[in-house]
């Protein structure tokens, strides 16, 4: 059997195979990444219904990948063109805390919608010098964290991480 084309398609009265060449996958919230570990691409072109939005191996959407098909083009170093396409779906990602600002005795709520993949990240705070002042590794959809007396007033940053990749960033004050 020999497949030259992105997607083939052999049916016999009994069987169907259907051949998938290109790879693509939502790698995050926001990112649709095309593996071209064997460079067999040369080329790509991303689309979301039928309009031009990216030439990169991967397409990245601030803020999440938004509900539309995607299509993505890739071009093989023969020069044929192989297709990809997929719809997605409610994946609207936010990251919300509250209370903001924060009391220095109080517990800073930090709520994750739109994501259900935790293996392998981390919520961590970082103080105005740059310096982890709390690291979680068990993160979730709800997480709290106390805040001892000892924090100083200020302005803190708040980094979610997956496998050392930032997914989203917010500052928070402490009173």
């Amino acid at each position: 059997i020999e497949i030259t084309s992105g997607t083939g398609n052999i049916q016999s009265a009994d069987q169907l195979v259907k051949v998938e060449i290109v790879n693509a996958y939502m790698r995050w919230f926001d990112v649709i990444f095309c593996d071209n570990s064997l460079q067999l691409w040369t080329d790509f072109e991303w689309q979301k219904s039928g309009q031009a939005i990216g030439r990169e191996q991967f397409y990245h959407n601030e803020g999440g990948i938004e509900n539309g098909q995607y299509t993505l083009v890739v071009t093989s170093q023969s020069g044929k063109q192989y297709v990809w396409t997929k719809n997605y779906q409610n994946n609207l990602f936010s990251l919300s805390y509250y209370p903001n600002p924060v009391l220095k005795s109080q517990e800073l709520t930090v709520e994750i919608n739109g994501f259900d993949e935790f293996n392998d990240c981390e919520l961590l705070i970082y103080n105005s010098s740059g310096q982890v002042i709390h690291k979680a590794t068990k993160v979730g959809n709800l997480n709290r964290i106390p805040l001892n007396s000892a924090i100083k007033e200020g302005v803190y940053l708040m980094v979610l991480t997956k496998k050392g990749k930032q997914l989203s960033s917010k500052q928070f004050i402490v009173r």
